[in-house]
Order: C-alpha cells, then structure tokens, then sequence
C-alpha cells in the first residue's frame, strides 16, 4: 500500500471541498450535522483556512487514489498563547482507508516533516477521535505528550500538546 501526501493547491480547492462534504457527513453526528436546503453540509471554512500565512493543505492518496485530507495551521498555543504551534486544523481518513494504518502513517508524516511544537484537539463526544489521536502520539511522542480539557470560546474539548520528535 503506497500512501502519498499531495500539497492542495487553490485550484484544486473544488476537490477538497467536495471531499468535505464526506467528511462533514462522517462528522455530523458529533457537530455541524444539520444539511442545508440544497443538501450540502454545510464546510469547513475554507476562505479562513487559505487566508493564513502559515498553512499546509494536503490530500491523502492510497495507491493514487483520494483516501482523504489533513490541513495544518501555525497558531498560538492554547496551553501557553506566547509559544506557536502546528495545529491539526481537519483530518479525515474515507472508511474506506481506516484501520489500515493510514491515518497514522499521514500523521506521524505530517509531524516529522512540518516539525515544531503540536496541538490536537478532538470534539467531547468524538470518542473514536480521542482512541486514536492518543494512541498515534503516544507512539511517536514515546508518551511524552500532555492532554488537558478545554471548554471556552477558543475549544471545547481534548487538547493533546507535544513537540515533534
């Protein structure tokens, strides 16, 4: 099984969201599930996303085929708002693709190549997200990751922070 990450460019922006909507679709029953009159979900925000200066958008292939997205951004911390870190901005694996170990492979790729200092966040009743987001760190960090619960305007729910290995 051959996994490969390709930078998204903004013309290929129309592929991303379309694969968003699987995505949205696979989330709704945790957040944002409610279609619109025209039978979409409604997206992530991209416009915000491709605004930032520091981004990376990449589209997961297995065997050249599209398996899925992960978008990164460089932000303040919210363990500490002076210190910037990469934060896991959306990541989605296609059904299709899961427990085959690709969503760790991208992972653990993601975190060598952009390095630095990480935060991921998981959603309170996304439980699935939490198992695997632990244990994906977990691994590459050797455990040496904090996890701490957030609940204001910023995030509501898991955090884990960790630096890259």
């Amino acid at each position: 099984m051959q996994i490969e990450l390709t930078e998204i460019t903004t013309a290929q922006r129309p592929v991303l969201e379309q694969l968003a909507q699987l995505y949205m679709y696979d989330f709704s029953e945790h957040a944002h599930g409610d279609v619109t009159d025209e039978g979409r979900f409604p997206y992530i925000d991209f416009d915000a996303f491709f605004a930032r200066d520091e981004k990376h958008g990449y589209f997961i292939r297995v065997d050249g085929k599209l398996a899925g997205f992960a978008l990164a951004y460089r932000g303040e911390a919210f363990r500490d708002a002076e210190e910037p870190v990469w934060w896991m901005d959306e990541f989605f694996v296609m059904r299709k693709y899961r427990a085959r170990g690709v969503g760790e492979r991208v992972a653990t790729q993601l975190f060598d190549e952009l390095g630095g200092t990480w935060e991921v966040g998981q959603v309170p009743t996304n439980t699935g997200a939490q198992v695997f987001w632990r244990r994906v760190i977990g691994r590459y960090t050797g455990g040496d990751f904090e996890e701490f619960e957030l609940d204001d305007e910023r995030w509501r729910g898991t955090v884990q922070y960790f630096k890259n290995r």
